[in-house]
C-alpha cells in the first residue's frame, strides 16, 4: 500500500466543508499483485471513498499500480452537494501509484499508456519550473530548469536558461 495525499477545494480555493465533498478512487480494471508481500492478491474495481478534512486535505492508502500484473490505474470521481442536490465530476486522469505514493498531482498521467490519442491531454501552456526534472512532466509539456524563487538571480546555477520539452 502507498499513501496518496492532496486537497479538495472549490474554484475560489475554499474547502468544500458544508457541501460534503467526497473522493471516490477505483481501479480501471480488476488486477492481481504480481510482486511484493501482496503477490497473488486479486483486486477488484471496488471503490475506495475518502472524505477530506475540514481544510480540504485528504490522505488515502492505495495498492500500488506498479506492482499489478496488468496495466491498471486509479480513476477518480469527485462528489459534492449543491443547491440542487448531488453533483459529480469524472476527470479523465490516470492515477498511477508507485511504492512511494505521494501528492496526487505527481501521480497523474494523460492519454493511453504508450502515448497517442485518447483520454485527457496535458496542459501544454503550463511551464514547470524547477532545478530538477519534474516527476510529472508529460509528453509535450515544457520544463524550465531554474529555481522558482530565484527568477531574477544572476547565479547560473539557479537559472540555467535551459528549456526542455517532455518526450515519451
Amino acid at each position: 500500500m502507498a499513501t496518496v495525499t492532496g486537497n479538495l477545494k472549490d474554484i475560489v480555493n475554499q474547502a468544500m466543508g458544508d457541501r460534503q465533498g467526497e473522493l471516490v478512487f477505483r481501479l480501471s480494471d480488476p488486477s492481481i499483485a504480481a510482486v511484493g508481500a501482496n503477490a497473488g492478491t486479486i483486486y477488484p474495481t471496488a471503490e475506495q471513498r475518502v472524505v477530506p478534512s475540514s481544510t480540504g486535505a485528504f490522505t488515502v492508502n492505495l495498492q500500488t499500480t506498479t506492482s499489478l500484473l496488468n496495466d491498471a490505474w486509479y480513476t477518480l470521481q469527485i462528489e459534492w452537494l449543491d443547491d440542487e442536490g448531488g453533483v459529480m465530476d469524472f476527470p479523465g486522469w490516470q492515477i498511477r501509484v508507485g511504492v512511494d505514493g505521494g501528492s496526487i498531482d505527481k501521480l497523474i498521467t494523460f492519454g493511453p499508456p504508450g502515448g497517442g490519442w485518447g483520454g485527457q491531454l496535458p496542459n501544454l501552456s503550463l511551464v514547470l519550473v524547477s532545478l530538477t526534472k519534474p516527476d510529472n512532466l508529460q509528453v509535450g509539456q515544457l520544463w524550465l530548469q531554474a529555481a522558482p524563487e530565484a527568477h531574477d538571480s544572476p547565479d547560473q546555477g539557479l537559472n540555467t536558461g535551459k528549456l526542455y520539452r517532455g518526450i515519451g
